[in-house]
């Protein structure tokens, strides 16, 4: 009896704890939000190509995901907890592999790093190095093509061939219905258009220029003079066709359609004529052949250019003097003087290059300097009298550089471009356009029907021993019969001015200015210099960033005088020298040399390249459940030029490692690096409280080191912990029951 008794209270005890093991199996048998049969979870990634020194983020070969119930996530979503394994060399060639882990899905993109200067070819696979035997395409070759308004264009016009890899060509013939155009030329209209050839994975692009038909508007030739014995040949007198849109073709550019009748005996002295044809225009030029003449000196000059600029031989030459006294110009000697060495345009530095005239050899130096662009052609308005003289310089002023010095009419008359033309028979109103190096100014000049000089104005003057002088110095105006008054520049050209002025000795000069016969005299006295001289020239050194503006002024301080005063820049810029260039677009220390009556001067200019010199960042605390993000903690960057990057000027560019778990109290360090700057910011999320306002992080960079960062693991739920409870205590109640029941049989059958 007393066994069935035991019996029936294991039984119940067993049945009540059966529930609890069941109940605690069962709740921790529920999944986890873990990517399951019933998942909805997924990762996209997409291969991409890129640019060779093109820039790469994560994000950009992203391409969705979605969550457990199959809402859309964004990278906004995702990029606090995906992680990314991988790195993409933008400077490098090459394919690179790119792993995307979030929660348990990983999935891997490939980056292809290419040059797009050069086609892109299809991607070796395992399959195609099986069937290397294959022949298959290895290049596309076009080429550009210029056409003229009207003329007819089709695809074939630039395509080239296809090279396969045997070796051999494929022509438009061969392929031409597999390949792809994309673009159109309008041959009705000027201009550049491009055109796509894509075929087999190979893509190229040909340029099509279509140009405004032209007609020949004018030949131009010259006479010239050539020794007994000299060579002679017909492009030698002929200078250019000048077209209807105001273009100039050389002999080289017409040599094969122009007709030249008539030639010239070199080997006996006399006057010949020779006639040039082309489409209907003809023009006689006349050569004279002169008994022998040796040549006695070649003249040639030094010079100094600018990177990029143009340079020919003629342009350091002056002239061949002959033994009769007469000057050889470079038209006259070109063909029979020989030029040896070379100058690189393209290369700031020193270059010599050596002019051979019968045995007679001279040397000229070319300075080929660091890049001063053009900032601004400076022309003016003038008004001439009918039969008046006028040249293009009349009314050129300057050429303005970017380091503020000024160029002349000599120093820019060689590539300036001047179209226009001013008719000094004609009265009228004429536009003359100056174009030098893409920029463009037009002067307009006025040729007036004629009014007659009345009156030349001229004032006396004093000045020092050693002072400058000129003519236009005692030049006021000239009155003209209709009230108007002449300066200097519009009269300098005709005026004549007798007498000198001695300004190294002390004396009363006489100068007479006549115009038109009307003649007026001014009296200039040099007098003894008793007053003033200048003591000491006073410059500073300074520091610039580049692409910063610099001008020759910002550099001079004063120049102090014997009597204790200082002349300012405005005192002195007309008569001070300055020499030396500064290129404002590349770093480097440059010196520029101040000269001023005697005294010399240099002063520095570093040009320094801006860079990154501190990331502030600032601490901040958080209450649990509050939102976070990485901009959160991010101050600005300081450069070295004082200027401050916010967020939005570097968020591109910026790496950030590590996480914040807004929903679990902690402290979490944060790692940003932006151009090799790196500093780390704390975030403590607590349990209450409001949040704080940041603090500073400090400003002292440190070295960059990679930073790999980990996903956080899911922190354990309130029921799993119940759940585990519950298991535990039916486990020990059955146990408990068991050994209860065996200790009591044990008992009764003893």
């Amino acid at each position: 009896m007393k066994k069935i008794r035991m019996f029936i209270v294991a039984t119940l005890l067993c049945s009540l704890s059966t529930p609890l093991i069941s109940l605690a199996e069962t709740t921790q048998a529920k999944p986890k939000q873990e990517i399951g049969q019933n998942s909805k979870a997924t990762l996209k990634v997409k291969n991409s190509k890129i640019s060779l020194n093109s820039k790469w983020v994560p994000e950009n070969n992203f391409e969705a995901a979605t969550d457990e119930s199959g809402k859309k996530l964004s990278w906004n979503d995702v990029n606090k907890s995906i992680v990314v394994s991988g790195k993409v060399d933008t400077t490098k060639i090459g394919t690179y592999k790119i792993t995307y882990k979030l929660n348990k899905m990983n999935k891997t993109a490939t980056v292809e790093v290419f040059d797009d200067n050069k086609p892109i070819k299809k991607a070796e696979t395992k399959k195609n190095r099986d069937q290397s035997s294959e022949v298959l395409p290895t290049a596309l070759n076009l080429k550009n093509t210029v056409l003229k308004t009207g003329q007819t264009w089709n695809p074939e016009s630039n395509f080239d061939s296809v090279v396969m890899s045997d070796g051999s060509k494929l022509l438009w013939s061969d392929i031409s219905k597999e390949v792809i155009v994309t673009g159109s030329v309008d041959t009705t209209k000027a201009g550049t258009y491009k055109v796509t050839y894509n075929f087999r994975d190979f893509t190229k692009v040909a340029t099509v220029t279509v140009e405004a038909d032209v007609t020949a508007k004018d030949v131009v030739v010259k006479d010239s003079k050539i020794d007994v014995g000299s060579k002679w040949d017909a492009k030698d007198n002929f200078e250019y066709v000048l077209m209807s849109d105001g273009s100039k073709l050389l002999w080289s550019d017409i040599s094969k359609e122009v007709i030249v009748t008539g030639s010239v005996d070199t080997a006996k002295a006399g006057t010949y004529k020779v006639t040039y044809n082309f489409r209907d225009f003809t023009k006689v030029a006349t050569v004279t052949v002169e008994a022998n003449v040796t040549a006695k000196d070649v003249v040639v000059k030094d010079s100094k250019i600018d990177v990029g600029s143009k340079w020919d031989a003629k342009d350091n030459f002056e002239y061949v003097l002959m033994s009769d006294g007469s000057k050889l110009s470079w038209s006259d000697v070109s063909k029979e003087i020989e030029v040896t060495g070379s100058v690189d345009t393209k290369k700031a530095g020193t270059y010599k290059v050596t002019y051979n005239y019968r045995d007679i050899k001279k040397v000229a130096t070319i300075i080929v300097e660091a890049n001063v662009t053009a900032k601004d052609i400076v022309v003016k308005d003038s008004k001439i009298d009918v039969g008046s003289k006028w040249d293009a310089k009349d009314n050129f002023e300057y050429v303005l550089m970017s380091d503020g010095s000024k160029l002349s009419w000599s120093d820019v008359s060689k590539e300036i471009e001047v179209t226009g033309s001013v008719d000094t028979k004609k009265a009228g109103t004429y536009k003359v356009t100056y174009n030098y190096r893409d920029i463009k100014k037009v002067a307009t000049i006025i040729v007036e029907a004629n009014v007659t000089a009345k009156d030349v104005v001229v004032k006396d003057s004093k000045i020092d021993v050693g002072s400058k002088w000129d003519a236009k110095d005692n030049f006021e105006y000239v009155l003209m019969s209709n009230g108007s008054k002449l300066s200097w520049s519009d009269v300098s050209k005709e005026i004549e001015v007798t007498g000198s002025v001695d300004t190294k000795k002390a004396g009363t000069y006489k100068v007479t200015y006549t115009y038109r016969d009307i003649k007026k005299v001014a009296t200039v006295t040099v007098k003894k210099q008793n007053e003033v001289t200048a003591k000491k020239l006073v410059v500073r050194d300074t520091k610039i960033f580049v692409d910063s503006k610099w001008n020759v002024k910002d550099n001079f301080n004063y120049v102090l005088m014997s009597d204790g005063s200082k002349l300012l820049w405005k005192d002195v810029e007309r008569e001070i020298t300055v020499d030396g260039k500064v290129n404002t677009q590349k770093a480097g220390t440059y010196k520029i040399t101040y000269k001023f009556r005697g005294l010399t001067n240099v002063a520095k200019i570093t040009v320094e390249e801006v860079k990154a010199k501190s990331l502030i960042l600032k601490d901040t605390t958080l209450v649990v459940g509050s939102k976070w993000n990485a901009k959160d903690n991010f101050e600005y960057v300081l450069m070295n030029n004082g200027t401050k990057l916010s967020w939005t000027d570097v968020e591109k560019e910026i790496l950030i490692f590590g996480e914040v778990n807004t929903q679990k109290a902690g402290t979490y360090k944060v790692t940003y690096e932006c151009r090799d700057l790196k500093k780390v910011a704390t975030i403590t999320v607590k349990q209450s409280g409001k949040p704080v306002s940041g603090t500073s992080v400090g400003n002292k960079p440190t070295a960059s080191k990679p930073v790999t960062t980990k996903p956080v693991k899911p922190l354990p739920q309130t029921s799993e912990t119940n759940n585990s409870e519950l298991l535990i205590i039916g486990i020990l109640m059955i146990s408990g029951v068991f050994i209860l029941v065996s200790f009591k049989l044990r008992k009764e059958t003893n």
